[in-house]
């Protein structure tokens, strides 16, 4: 489906093949066992445009149209994400990141 690289530590991978788009977000980070990004969106909650409560996973399960990045929980591995959850103001950084779209809140 695609070919890859590494440069320095960074993968890069060339697609070779059109993508299916997946059912929706939590069925893609579950079929891919992605426990620590599940948790990481789901950590954080904000007031929506609706004035609605809802976290960032519930935010973009009904979304279309955006690209996310998320990365794998080896990735993770050397990385404190309790220290990220209990900080959303850096844990909407990374998030802002790692998925692109024009409805994800600016501020919490």
């Amino acid at each position: 489906m695609f070919n890859e690289t590494t440069f320095e530590n960074i993968l890069v991978a060339f697609v070779t093949a059109v993508f299916t788009p997946p059912q929706n977000v939590s069925v893609t980070l579950e079929e891919f066992n992605l426990t620590t990004w599940t948790s990481v969106l789901s950590a954080t909650t904000f007031t929506n445009s609706s004035s609605v409560n809802t976290t960032i996973l519930e935010n973009i399960e009904t979304r279309t149209g955006f690209t996310a990045f998320i990365p794998n929980d080896a990735a993770l591995l050397g990385f404190d994400i309790g220290s990220l959850e209990s900080n959303e103001t850096n844990l909407l950084t990374v998030v802002q990141n790692h998925v692109s779209g024009d409805y994800l809140p600016c501020t919490l």
